[in-house]
Formats: C-alpha cells, sequence, structure tokens
C-alpha cells in the first residue's frame, strides 16, 4: 500500500472506533491487517472479534453483565493500539519519516543495552573530568562526552520510537527517572522522549511515566516538563484518555504533591499565552525592530565604539545621545520591549528562529535539551577562559534553552577580537551579577522560581513545533486552542476561578474574542454572584464578534448595579445601533448627555443617530451644538454639510462641502457629495466636474465610483434628482482619459 493509503485506511479505522460502531472497526482492522502483512497484529484482532462477539451474543440474550462497561472500555483501548500497530507495521518497510527511520535504526537495540552503556561513558567522563583542571586532557574530555551525548540521543530515539512501551522497558525509564545519579538534563530527555513518543501514537505507558516523572523525581526541571507534557497530551488525545486504566489512578496520585494546583495553574496560563506568540513576533518584526535598527549616522558617530562593539551603556553618560535616542523613537520602542519581555511575552522567538541552522539542531533531541555549558559543543567552541562568560549565559533571564545554545553557537563564530571585548566586560560585571543572583535565590519565591522554569520549558516546546524541520510529522500539539477546562480527571484544578478570569482577561486583550466569551460565560455561570464588572466585559467580547443581541443582554445586566458607566452606556448604543435600533440608541446618547453635558463625540453620535433614525432637524441641532463645541478641528463639517443636503438646504450644504474642500484634507467622497448637491441644483456641468475629481481623488477605481453612486441613489431619488441620469454621468466621468 501507498503511504497516503496507509495514512487514510488508519484514519478511517479511528474514525470507525470514534463513533462506536466496533464491530465495523474490527472487520475493518482485519481487512487492514491482512493487507499489510500484520500477522501478529490480526491474531490479537481475532481475539476481540470473539471476545466482541460473545458480549454481543449475551447482550442480545438480555444477561444482565454490571462489567460490560469496563470490558467495552478495555476493548476499545486495545483496538486503537491495533489499528496504531498495523499503521506502524506498514509504514516501517520503507517510510521516511523520522519516527520510522529510528525504529530501522534501533530495531535490534535494547534499550536496557542502551542504558547500561550511557552509565559506562558517564562513569568514564566523571573520572576524566574529576582530573586537577592543570592535567585534564580537553581533548579526551570531549571525545567521551560526545559518546555520552551520542548515547543519550540514541536512548531519547529508542524511547520515543518505541510502540507501544513493554513492561520491562517502562521499568528500567522509571528507574532511571528515580535515580538521582541519572544527570538532570537525562532525566529531561527521557520525559521529553515519552512526551514526542505520545505526539506520533498515543501509549497509556508513556503518559503514565510521564505522569510518574512529576509525582516522583524531585527536580523542578523535570517536574514542569512533565506537567507541559502531560496537558498537551491530554489536549491532543482528549478521546483516548478514559480509556487508559492506568492513567486515573496516576493523576490521583500526583494531585496529592502540595505544589500541584500552583504548577497547574501556571502551566495552563503559560500555554494560553502561546496563542498570541505569533501576534507579538509580527510587532517585534514589522514594528519594534525596524525602529531599533534605524538609528540615525549622526547618532552612531557620536556613540563611542571599543572595537567593533558599540557600547551602549555609554548612552548614560551624555543627555545628548538619550535625546537624539528618544527623536529616532528608540527610547520608546526599548521601554515597548522591555514591558512585553516583563509580560512574559515570547518576543526572542523571532530573532533566534534564523539561528536554528546550526548542526546541533539537526539532532531531534538536542531541541529539548536544557542548557548546560558542560555539553560538548560548547566545551569544543570557546577557550577555557571564555566558559566563565558562557556560563553566565545561564543566567540571561529571558532566554529559554534553545536560544541560550543558539545565541552560544552564534557568539562563537565572532571574531577573537570582538569575543575578548565581550569577555571583558562581562568579567568587569561578573562579581556584582553572582551577588544579585545570590539575593535573588536567597528571597525568591518557589512559586516564581518554577513559573520562570516552566516558561522556558514551553518557549523550548514551541520553538520545536513551530521551527524544526521536520514539525509537521507530528501532531500539531501547540496549534488551535488551548482549552483544558473539559480534560478528564483534572477539572478540579484547570476550572479555578481566579485562573479562568485571568486567561478571559488575556483573551479579550489580545483580541480572542471568541475564546474570552466562552471564558468570562464560564466565570460567570460558575459564580452564583458574579461581579457586574464581568458582564461588562463579556458583553465587549460579545460587540467584537458582531453579536450584538447578546451584547446588549450582558450590558444591560451590568447596567443594573452600575447605570452610570458611560463607557457601558456608549456601546450599548452602539450596538443598538448596528441591529436598526435607532430609538433606544438615541436613549443612551440622551443619558450620557445628561451625564457629560460637553462631550463633543457623545453629540456627534447623538447627532448620527438621529439622523439614521430619519431626525434630521433634530440631527442638525446636534451638529451645529458639535461645530461650536469644536472650531479647530472641524469635526462637525461633514454631517452639517450632509444632513443639509438631506434637508434639501443645497445653498448651506455647498457652502460646508466648499470650506471643506478650501480650509480641510477632503476625500474622494467629499468630492463625490458636493457632486450630489450640484447635481440637485441643476448645475450638472458643475456636478460632473466636481465628480470627475473624486473619481480622481479615489485612483481612477472605476468599480468604487459606480458602487457608491448606486448606493446613494435613494438620496438623490428623495431630493427629486433624475436616477436616469446617474450610468450617463458615470461613463461620461469614467470613459474620459
Amino acid at each position: 500500500m501507498q503511504h497516503q493509503d496507509i495514512f487514510h485506511r488508519r484514519n478511517n479505522i479511528v474514525d470507525l472506533i470514534k463513533q462506536r460502531r466496533l464491530a465495523e472497526a474490527i472487520t475493518a482492522t482485519l481487512l487492514f491487517c491482512d493487507e499489510v502483512a500484520a500477522w501478529a497484529v490480526r491474531d490479537r484482532a481475532q481475539q476481540l472479534r470473539t471476545t466482541y462477539g460473545y458480549l454481543l451474543s449475551y447482550l442480545s440474550q438480555g444477561a444482565k453483565d454490571n462489567e460490560r462497561g469496563k470490558v467495552v472500555k478495555e476493548l476499545t483501548h486495545e483496538l486503537y493500539t491495533l489499528v496504531d500497530l498495523c499503521a506502524i507495521t506498514a509504514l516501517d518497510i520503507d517510510s521516511p519519516e523520522v519516527f520510522h527511520a529510528r525504529r530501522r535504526e534501533l530495531a535490534h537495540t535494547e534499550l536496557a543495552t542502551l542504558i547500561e552503556r550511557y552509565r559506562e561513558a558517564l562513569r568514564k567522563t566523571q573520572l576524566l573530568e574529576s582530573a586537577n583542571a592543570q592535567e585534564r586532557d580537553k581533548n579526551a574530555v570531549v571525545m567521551t562526552l560526545q559518546e555520552q551525548e551520542r548515547l543519550e540521543t540514541d536512548i531519547f530515539n529508542k524511547i520515543w520510537s518505541t510502540f507501544p512501551t513493554g513492561a520491562g522497558d517502562a521499568q528500567i525509564l522509571r528507574n532511571a527517572l528515580s535515580d538521582s545519579g541519572t544527570s538532570y538534563h537525562t532525566q529531561c530527555l527521557i520525559v521529553m522522549a515519552l512526551f514526542l513518543g505520545l505526539m506520533k501514537y498515543f501509549d497509556a505507558t508513556k503518559l503514565r511515566l510521564i505522569i510518574e516523572a512529576y509525582s516522583m523525581n524531585g527536580r523542578a526541571e523535570v517536574q514542569l516538563r512533565a506537567l507541559i507534557a502531560l496537558l498537551l497530551v491530554m489536549k491532543c488525545h482528549r478521546h483516548r484518555i478514559p480509556l487508559a486504566k492506568e492513567v486515573q489512578p496516576a493523576i490521583e496520585l500526583m494531585t496529592d504533591i502540595s505544589s500541584f494546583a500552583d504548577d497547574i495553574n501556571t502551566v495552563q496560563l503559560l500555554l494560553t499565552r502561546t496563542r498570541n506568540t505569533e501576534n507579538v513576533t509580527r510587532k517585534v518584526q514589522n514594528d519594534i525592530m525596524p525602529n531599533l535598527t534605524h538609528v540615525s549616522p549622526e547618532l552612531m558617530q557620536k556613540i563611542r565604539r571599543k572595537g567593533n562593539i558599540i557600547d551602549w551603556s555609554d548612552l548614560e553618560e551624555n543627555p545628548e545621545w538619550q535625546e537624539l535616542l528618544e527623536k529616532n523613537g528608540v527610547t520608546s520602542k526599548m521601554e515597548q520591549l522591555t514591558e512585553m519581555q516583563q509580560a512574559g511575552d515570547d518576543v526572542f522567538i523571532s530573532t533566534f528562529a534564523r539561528l536554528k541552522s546550526f548542526a546541533f539542531f539537526k539532532t531531534l533531541s538536542n531541541w529539548f535539551l536544557p542548557f548546560h555549558t558542560g555539553h560538548s559543543s560548547i566545551i569544543s567552541s570557546f577557550d577555557d577562559k571564555e566558559l566563565p562568560f558562557v556560563k553566565l549565559i545561564t543566567r540571561t533571564p529571558y532566554m529559554c534553552n534553545s536560544d541560550r545554545f543558539s545565541f552560544s553557537f552564534s557568539l562563537s563564530q565572532m571574531p577573537s577580537a570582538q569575543r575578548q571585548v565581550m569577555l571583558g566586560q562581562v568579567q568587569e560585571h561578573a562579581e556584582q551579577m553572582q551577588e544579585m543572583e545570590a539575593e535573588q535565590q536567597a528571597s525568591a519565591d518557589q512559586r516564581k522560581q518554577r513559573a520562570y522554569i516552566a516558561n522556558r520549558c514551553v518557549q523550548d516546546l514551541y520553538r520545536f513545533f513551530k521551527l524544526f524541520s521536520r514539525r509537521h510529522e507530528f501532531l500539531p500539539a501547540m496549534d488551535g486552542d488551548m482549552d483544558f477546562t473539559n480534560l478528564p480527571y483534572l477539572a478540579e484544578f484547570v476550572t479555578h476561578a481566579d485562573t479562568l478570569n485571568v486567561i478571559a482577561e488575556f483573551y479579550l486583550k489580545y483580541g480572542f474574542n471568541a475564546d474570552a466569551e466562552k471564558y468570562f460565560t464560564r466565570v460567570v455561570s460558575d459564580a452564583p454572584q458574579a461581579q457586574p464588572i464581568l458582564f461588562q466585559k463579556l458583553g465587549f467580547a460579545c460587540e467584537r464578534q458582531g453579536k450584538y443581541a447578546e451584547a446588549i443582554q450582558h450590558y444591560e445586566h451590568y447596567l443594573l448595579a452600575c447605570d452610570t458607566n458611560a463607557w457601558c452606556i456608549k456601546h450599548l448604543a452602539l450596538c443598538h445601533r448596528a441591529l436598526g435600533q435607532y430609538e433606544k440608541a438615541i436613549d443612551c446618547y440622551r443619558r450620557i448627555e445628561n451625564m457629560s453635558p460637553g462631550s463633543l463625540s457623545n453629540t456627534l453620535n447623538l447627532g448620527h443617530c438621529l439622523m439614521e433614525a430619519g431626525h434630521t432637524d433634530e440631527a442638525m441641532q446636534q451638529y451645529f451644538k458639535a461645530d461650536l463645541m469644536d472650531d479647530s478641528k472641524h469635526r462637525a463639517r461633514r454631517p452639517l454639510a450632509w444632513c443639509a443636503f438631506v434637508a434639501g438646504n443645497d445653498n448651506r450644504s455647498l457652502d460646508y462641502y466648499n470650506r471643506i474642500l478650501a480650509e480641510d484634507e477632503p476625500n474622494w467622497l467629499d468630492y463625490l457629495n458636493r457632486g450630489h448637491v450640484l447635481l440637485c441644483m441643476g448645475q450638472l456641468q458643475e456636478a460632473i466636474a466636481s465628480y470627475r475629481l473624486a473619481y480622481e481623488k479615489n485612483n481612477r477605481d472605476v468599480q468604487s465610483f459606480r458602487n457608491t453612486l448606486n448606493d446613494d441613489k435613494n438620496y438623490l431619488a428623495a431630493r427629486g434628482a433624475d436616477l436616469s441620469l446617474l450610468p450617463l454621468i458615470a461613463d461620461a466621468v469614467t470613459s474620459q482619459s
């Protein structure tokens, strides 16, 4: 079978299982086994058919069976696994996917063997590193490290490409994850290998090991990676989780840990924030970075240089330079960047995306490796005297592990002179940084430290799923919604009111209005006496989606408690206007007028609404009032001109349009509307001249001109204009070269 046919057949059977059409699914699985020669799988599928046949027979006889539901769940879980095994058996032959390539490479190598070789390489490395620095053979250390790292990669590949995970391998991994002698970065790799395997095929044993890694490992980095992996796996395999009997008891043990509630809320929020990463990236690329890199030559000449390195700290020494930075807009953009960093936005992904082409990132496991200066690629890239500088990279607060590796490799390729300058600058401040770090560690909140670690892990994962060259071979765990509220067994922890409210606020702030509505609705429905402000925000989320009737209900609910909130009344008016409920909108604007008599914007809005309702004379009064209030920007001129035209006062309307053309910044519609006035005054030649100016100012857009002329024909008809002239006028205007 062709690869696409295999995927298609597997997905069709999975759909049958999801629809609980198990008899059809079993028959299709048996046929699938025959087609791909998966004989071992076929034997197990035949056993399922027999078991299911007995179950249906007992059901038909009306027999009572308290275990029926349990048997169906176990059978369904097993059937899913057999379908996956069928597909894997067929694809293992020649599929170019990295999953199957690794399975072929390691097919005859046992995990236990790899673990034993790794431990031996680790002991050899530790022995070489235990020698005095003066006597240590750096080349020998690097070579043994490379062997150790190659075995770590093989272990990673063996774990994630094994399906399903057997009991023996599971115990080996359980021991490795609980053994303090295993380095923390190796344990992190084991957790991420389990996760990556689950992003190919669901394996309940792998998932249980991830849960146990959180429950039984005392290292924060390992625990938090495991928790992040758990949430993403449960999101992607939501329909499979309840079928796996080993998952629920493991989760129950995990939830007993004191830090679990805080950790899961933190991870939930961090994963939610990734929804906005693409928006952040666009802002950094298109707005902030162009301004930061566009520094005037005058300023560049004034800044003192050390070698080829700009010493930006010197800017603080000269107020004139700082003033030039402010004029260039650089200061403002740097402040924006700092604010985004402090808010937790992932501002560096676009910068470091270009630095993922190093050979290091061609090895899949390296995307998940915690940054540590004991890695052979770091040791071999820097002189011994430079390694203290590299160690300081671990203290950079806004870089994830992946970016730290990228930065180090980029730094290692700098000319020696530049590297020495940077090293000298770092050494000048190293002692101060160490003192500050010691103070921070002594006083830091443990929850904040764990949140910081979790944020790095989330950013590492995001980079893998967005930047790895073969990312499309895995379930897109970081795409789509990040709704964890309906995950089985975790509802108590992922639906905390404070967390849901923070998520709702985040979605509202960044324009994810449907998500904001969903979360605010959940918060309101879960709270018997919800704060009125929540209804206002819920109304705003609905309004942004064009769900005006729902928005009105929520705004009115809020106004029952806060009936003098002008902002809410204004938006209530906008919703009524959008639905054509002009009289209700007028009432809203009059309420605001009573509260704020001198509001220019409300006076204009009231005038617009009166016009829309057909109250032309009253609208004119509001526009006159607005014109007196705003004698500089002339914001009432256009509505006054149009209102006068609709009311039949052509001379006044023409006077206003002439003043707009002479004193303001006219747009093409001003010329077109002036043409309407002249047409209704019987000045056809002048009208066509004005229409022609509108056409020219609108870039000679024929379709736009004709459509707008046609849209206004009702107003022209009401004024008695001869509509039969409009096609002729359009031709006269647009046909002239």
